[in-house]
């Protein structure tokens, strides 16, 4: 008998996208020439005519925004406006300004069922690293703590309305009321899934 001992060494390779998209739409192209069309062959043109509907549909927003030129300057990761945000001015004197950037966009919107945000009854949206900028107001703002101290709540001592908090899991992570942000409705982003803040010791 003879023992073979196999080492596998895992290495992440970035690879484009223009690549990985090219190796799907030629599997689904070659795979469409090959298959029964009345045994679900269909759906690898439909897959391939998707692709190729798409594409031209988008070449003229990419060469409106400059083509190759544009990709190139941004270093292949265009801006995403949706993540950039002002706080609303929520009072007739505007004591409390913030500007806001959203880690990933209305995307990381949730709920909290903890004793405190329960009855509070706001939304909260996850804030980028450094994307919470107060604009004006700080001394407007009053600061509520409670258990271990390590959150912090935010409130504007004008009209009482939550604006941001620093979260008790990640000292450095905060999160900014998703109603009071310019031109959002949560109403129209809804349901929002629900964190478990009552299983967390506070």
């Amino acid at each position: 008998d003879i023992l073979f001992i196999f080492i596998v060494i895992f290495k992440v390779i970035p690879v484009p996208a223009w690549v990985m998209l090219g190796i799907w739409f030629g599997l689904q192209f070659f795979n469409g020439l090959g298959a029964d069309l009345n045994a679900g062959g269909v759906a690898y043109w439909a897959h391939a005519g998707g692709f190729i509907v798409g594409f031209l549909l988008a070449m003229p927003i990419f060469f409106r925004l400059g083509g190759t030129a544009f990709w190139s300057q941004t270093h292949g990761h265009p801006p995403h406006p949706e993540a950039a945000y002002n706080f609303e001015r929520t009072n007739v004197p505007r004591a409390v300004e913030l500007e806001v950037e959203l880690a990933s966009g209305l995307t990381g919107a949730r709920r909290c069922n903890c004793s405190f945000c329960r009855r509070r009854g706001a939304v909260a949206v996850t804030a980028a690293p450094d994307g919470v900028r107060i604009v004006k107001g700080a001394e407007n703002l009053t600061l509520y703590q409670w258990g271990t101290q390590t959150a912090e709540h935010f409130f504007c001592k004008t009209c009482g309305i939550y604006t941001h908090h620093r979260r008790r899991g990640d000292a450095g992570e905060y999160a900014v009321n998703l109603g009071a942000l310019d031109g959002v409705d949560p109403s129209e982003h809804g349901p929002f899934p629900w964190f478990m803040g009552r299983d967390v010791p506070l």
